[in-house]
């Protein structure tokens, strides 16, 4: 019998999808023959809030392959007992959403750790009461997406993060940080070394001993590496520091380079000159932060 291979691919797909086709042919008295077909993302499905064997996160994430996505079916608080959970792979981790599970370092660990040159996403999830010298929730050097998550209470207690220290590619978008500390800089996260976006996310009452009470970027960041959409609109920031500087609203890190620095604060000053046009565009405490920019 004779064999053919035939190789077709296919774009535009949604890797989060599933799909079913069917493959069949024909020969030349016109019979064909076929069989219906499935693939899509492989998953694997953590059912217990014990944090490891069978059906934990832990044994998912050991038992996950590179491009997996691991669904979280539980509701409730999952501590982490026995220290952080690394990633060395491309996965995505989902939850039932922020209201329904929490994943909690039990104020002794952190949560994640990403290495390079891993693709992570977080998705759906609160991460809280992380404790670790860098990076109290999250440390990553790999690039990392974290989507509608709540990171809250998470303490960096000897240097920079404290919920997120990122020294890869970052992007956050939909998340809530609040009440994150850092005893150096970045009460919320801190990307010394890497490239950050942000988007429709808020910062409230984060705290570092030193610079960024929300955010802080380091020199070794490249010429253009914060994204902002909105600068305001989209992007909230309630803290009392911001850039180590008591109630500044909107500024970056000293070590910020220059180039980007006065990029940013340019686009403030716009934003100020807009908001005196239309004085209930915004809430008097803000018109009154921005101010205060040079």
């Amino acid at each position: 019998m004779d064999s053919l291979a035939v190789s077709v691919e296919l774009r535009g797909l949604d890797a989060g999808n599933t799909y079913h086709f069917r493959l069949a042919a024909r020969n030349d008295q016109g019979q064909v023959a076929g069989a219906d077909q499935v693939f899509g993302r492989r998953t694997v499905n953590v059912v217990s809030l014990a944090d490891a064997g069978p059906g934990s996160l832990r044994q998912a994430i050991a038992d996950a392959g590179a491009g997996f996505l691991i669904q979280l079916d539980v509701a409730g608080v999952l501590t982490l007992s026995s220290g952080e959970l690394v990633l060395t792979k491309d996965v995505t981790i989902l939850g039932p959403g922020a209201t329904e599970l929490t994943l909690s370092g039990g104020g002794n660990s952190r949560l994640f750790q990403v290495l390079a040159p891993a693709t992570v996403t977080l998705a759906d999830l609160t991460l809280a009461d992380g404790r670790a010298p860098s990076g109290g929730a999250i440390l990553s050097q790999g690039t990392l997406t974290v989507e509608r998550c709540v990171l809250q209470d998470n303490l960096a207690f000897a240097e920079r993060g404290g919920a997120i220290a990122g020294g890869g590619r970052l992007s956050v978008h939909g998340s809530l940080f609040q009440r994150n500390r850092a005893a150096t800089d970045g009460g919320a996260i801190d990307s010394a070394s890497g490239w950050l976006t942000v988007g429709q996310c808020a910062f409230v009452a984060n705290e570092s001993g030193r610079d960024g009470g929300a955010l802080r970027l380091g020199a070794r960041v490249p010429a253009s590496p914060l994204t902002l959409p909105g600068l305001g609109r989209s992007s909230t920031y309630t803290n009392p520091r911001f850039d180590g500087a008591p109630a500044t609203w909107a500024r970056v890190s000293p070590g910020v380079p220059r180039e980007l620095r006065d990029r940013l604060h340019d686009r403030l000053r716009g934003r100020r000159r807009r908001m005196s046009r239309l004085p209930h565009a915004a809430p008097s405490g803000h018109r009154r932060h921005l101010r205060r920019l040079p």
